[in-house]
């Protein structure tokens, strides 16, 4: 009965054994768990950090943009009164000059009609 009960004793220590060196792999998985949830939850918090500050420079993003078409709508504006402007004067400017060239011209049968009245005088006085 000795060896029975001795049988009996080694195998429930090797099973006490067993359930310990179990156990300490247990614990060890749900440590390196533990660690892995953790650094999870620090990679969440730095991404939620990223994210909040990427919204932030959205807003910002956004007003940029809102200013530059702004500002885009001003100068496409500007440059429209000034094609208008510069139109308007290309047509004065040939208008003047339409008018010059046709004072000119009777500027010059004024002069050639004058030369006449004058050799028509000298030849009279003659």
């Amino acid at each position: 009965m000795m060896d029975q009960t001795k049988k009996k004793a080694e195998e429930a220590l090797n099973k006490a054994n067993q359930a310990v060196a179990d156990g300490e792999r247990t614990l060890e998985d749900a440590q390196d768990t533990l660690q892995t949830l953790r650094g999870f939850d620090e990679r969440v918090q730095n991404s939620r950090n990223k994210s909040v500050a990427a919204l932030e420079k959205f807003d910002e993003i956004l007003e940029r943009v809102d200013e530059a078409e702004r500002q885009t709508y001003e100068a496409s504006s500007a440059l429209a009164g000034a094609e208008a402007r510069a139109s308007e004067a290309r047509d004065l400017a040939q208008e003047a000059k339409a008018q010059a060239e046709q004072t000119s011209g009777l500027s010059g049968a004024n002069m050639s009609f004058n030369t006449e009245i004058h050799e028509v005088q000298l030849l009279s006085k003659n």
